[in-house]
């Protein structure tokens, strides 16, 4: 029997694994329903397992299939970038995948991409938006070289290096006279990470209720913007809105300034690329305020 794996046995796999539907997955992948079953039986007796469990409403994962998934993604992104390395402009020599929440692309990142990009014109850059805890596992997988993050993660096979800063501010839609106010104001929490919450608890001597949680900086800004909101925001994406009196600064709650860091693998095989990377990033996400209030390490 060939040991041989198909990628779009396993593109068939995860589909049916996400929708939990032969059904609904062969729609998904233009397939025929008895195409999607015959693709899962293949690989079923490629791998000599038993990867759902088929009842009559309902489709469940076997042990096996569980464990197939996570190898499953890793194979399929790697394929991915070895058809995208593989296709690169001749000017370019390799591919380098960044990686950040969505927030700090929101914040940080997203305005300096172009800048960054022509900086490095023999390099060909993708990018990818992940939560903390899956970049530091696409990190550790090889399918993403580099993450920007808050919270830089204590594990060996990583290095981390120092970006810059981020000065974040409470601001609200209209003018407060004191930070009992925002009692009457909707809060919009933004995922700052763990030291920033830390520190929020501090610098708001009561709870704040969110009326809306999100990741993502250009939706919390939306809000406040259309309606009677107050968050913790970047200085950078706030101050033109300060100064034109649309946003205002909550007395009393001190600016925040939370580090922004660059995590690789040692060893990458790309490093010098990397480091390039790094370089260049830092010269555009070093933020130029002042005033802001470092945290102390934990």
């Amino acid at each position: 029997m060939s040991s041989s794996v198909d990628t779009a046995l396993l593109r068939t796999f995860l589909e049916v694994q996400k929708t939990r539907h032969f059904g609904r997955a062969a729609e998904n992948l233009y397939l025929t329903q008895s195409a999607v079953s015959f693709r899962i039986r293949q690989l079923e007796e490629l791998l000599g397992v038993k990867l759902f469990e088929r009842y009559r409403h309902n489709i469940q994962l076997t042990p096996a299939g569980e464990r197939l998934v996570s190898h499953a993604q890793a194979i399929l992104t790697a394929w991915q970038r070895a058809t995208q390395e593989v296709g690169l402009h001749e000017r370019q020599r390799l591919q380098l995948v960044l990686g950040a929440p969505s927030n700090l692309w929101d914040a940080v990142l997203q305005e300096h991409l172009v800048s960054i990009a022509r900086q490095l014109p023999d390099v060909a850059l993708s990018t990818d938006t992940l939560n903390s805890h899956a970049l530091v596992r696409s990190l550790l997988e090889h399918t993403l070289d580099l993450a920007v993050l808050l919270d830089p993660p204590k594990v060996e096979e990583l290095s981390t290096d120092s970006l810059g800063w981020l000065d974040l501010v409470m601001v609200s839609s209209r003018e407060l006279q004191t930070p009992a106010q925002l009692d009457e104001t909707d809060f919009v929490l933004i995922n700052w990470g763990t030291a920033f919450s830390i520190r929020q608890a501090k610098a708001v001597s009561h709870t704040l209720n969110p009326v809306l949680q999100t990741s993502q900086t250009s939706i919390a800004l939306e809000y406040l913007l259309r309606d009677n909101g107050a968050a913790f925001m970047p200085l950078r994406v706030v101050a033109p809105l300060l100064d034109e009196g649309q946003l205002h600064r909550v007395p009393g709650i001190a600016q925040v300034r939370r580090e922004l860091f660059a995590v690789y693998r040692n060893n990458n095989g790309k490093q010098q690329a990397i480091a390039e990377l790094v370089n260049t990033m830092r010269t555009h996400t070093a933020n130029g305020q002042s005033g802001g209030t470092p945290l102390q390490p934990e």
